[in-house]
């Protein structure tokens, strides 16, 4: 057991120095050592390399919390997928229909077959294909009702609200 114990900090040294953590990683070749000291320079590090983009979509929620009619978190991530492709549409709209209006121009194969190539290139969330229509308030892809912009059991239950005026429940 104390032989086991000692070909483990063999491979991994661990040193405590004056409340600093020093952690090596293959301590054999000095130029190819992993130092990490104190957590304040790796989270630095950390912090330095990993910088997220302000977009639209970072910075406002969907609805208000304090809503009657607040978001239900279980699609929220999907949701925000689902934005983060309309505004990737948007941005390459232009460009996409270039792109198609060249390839429609082709007079040889090999230029149809670059400008397909140029196509491909761009990011797949551009693609208005892949974007889903959801419900406003729970975030539920099928059942909706583009005319409501809602899922067919919100939409119902806002017109037993009297919400939409001139939907009378069917009777025949």
């Amino acid at each position: 057991m104390l032989s086991f114990i000692k070909l483990l900090l063999f491979f991994f040294n661990f040193m405590i120095f004056q409340g600093k953590v020093i952690f090596c990683v293959n301590h054999k070749s000095s130029d190819l050592s992993l130092f990490l000291y104190s957590h304040r320079i790796y989270q630095n590090n950390k912090k330095n390399h990993v910088r997220k983009k302000w977009s639209i979509l970072n910075l406002k929620k969907r609805l208000d919390p304090n809503d009657k009619y607040t978001v239900i978190k279980r699609h929220e991530s999907k949701i925000q997928r689902n934005l983060k492709r309309k505004y990737m549409i948007e941005r390459y709209k232009e460009k996409r229909q270039q792109l198609k209006k060249y390839i429609s121009e082709a007079s040889s194969p090999i230029e149809y077959v670059y400008w397909k190539y140029k196509l491909s290139t761009l990011p797949r969330d551009s693609c208005p294909v892949r974007y889903r229509n959801r419900c406003a308030i729970t975030g539920r892809a099928r059942g909706y009702y583009s005319f409501f912009g809602l899922c067919r059991h919100q939409a119902r239950s806002l017109i037993q609200k009297m919400f939409f005026p001139g939907f009378v429940k069917a009777s025949w």
